[in-house]
């Protein structure tokens, strides 16, 4: 999996000996971004799970994984696209 960027971030977190992390933050929520390598999808379609790291000692604070944007309103996300309506009709 790799961090990319996204046009919704608003910072780059960066720490010694890590790979920059692009985020989006409104100081409650922290989102980034991550995409499988070809490698990664043939395990996921295999059947392999995703494992979650967090760096940051004895305990783990609240996390959410999720295919798709965060940022797509489920109202949208609910309403067909045209390309939808096309085939529909």
């Amino acid at each position: 999996m790799k961090a990319v960027q996204f046009p919704e971030q608003t910072a780059i977190l960066t720490a010694p000996n890590c790979h920059d992390l692009p985020v989006f933050s409104d100081g409650e929520i922290v989102v980034s971004k991550w995409m499988p390598s070809k490698e990664d999808l043939v395990k996921i379609n295999n059947g392999e799970g995703i494992y979650l790291l967090i760096v940051s000692g004895h305990s783990q604070p609240p996390v959410n994984l999720l295919v798709g944007s965060p940022f797509i309103s489920q109202e949208d996300a609910n309403t067909p696209t045209e390309t939808e309506n096309k085939e529909q009709a």
